[in-house]
């Protein structure tokens, strides 16, 4: 690797031991602990960038942690749930078997319409189901979100969710939380 500035080949590696960026899988308040790579330029000291190693197996572990969490979603949560499925918003509807050819989803998106608590639950069960293969050591329980207590409307703003994550290794590396929401 040589340096974006200069041109040097002496670029170091550091491993960060907390990394948060809002933008890194489309949530915000997802941190990564001991995982991501900053490279710096030993000649000039530019920064040339950092990388988080397996953003899909990481993007996979926030949604099905997120849906293990006894909070109700926020349209931007929605949104990333329906990219972490690589749905656009016809297709996710018709695997919920809602009508209306994806408006009701982009207005769940958007905030203009509340999803229902079945809607919410039948929408963590099929996330988690089909993104839980790709993060392991995650623990996915559907049972857990049906016995969720999911109001239909959110009257006061909440916190948002703050979830964090290391890789470890099972049979290939792979995301787990170590810690539980806050």
């Amino acid at each position: 690797m040589t340096c974006m500035k200069c041109g040097a080949n002496g670029i170091r590696t550091e491993t960060l031991p907390r990394y948060q960026d809002d933008g890194l899988v489309g949530l915000p308040n997802v941190v990564v602990l001991n995982a991501a790579r900053q490279y710096t330029c030993e000649e000039c000291g530019t920064d040339n960038g950092i990388s988080v190693p397996d953003i899909k197996g990481l993007e996979a572990a926030v949604a099905v942690t997120r849906v293990m969490i006894p909070v109700k979603l926020t349209g931007r949560e929605i949104r990333f749930l329906r990219t972490a499925l690589g749905l656009k918003a016809t297709e996710l509807a018709e695997r919920l078997g809602i009508g209306g050819a994806g408006e009701k989803i982009s207005r769940w998106e958007n905030e203009k319409v509340p999803i229902s608590s079945r809607d919410e639950k039948m929408l963590r069960i099929l996330a988690g189901h089909e993104l839980s293969e790709r993060a392991k050591a995650i623990e996915f329980d559907e049972t857990k979100i049906f016995a969720m207590k999911i109001p239909a409307i959110v009257e006061a703003p909440r916190k948002e969710v703050e979830m964090k994550f290391i890789r470890i290794r099972i049979s290939d590396d792979t995301w787990a939380e170590p810690a539980k929401a806050a």
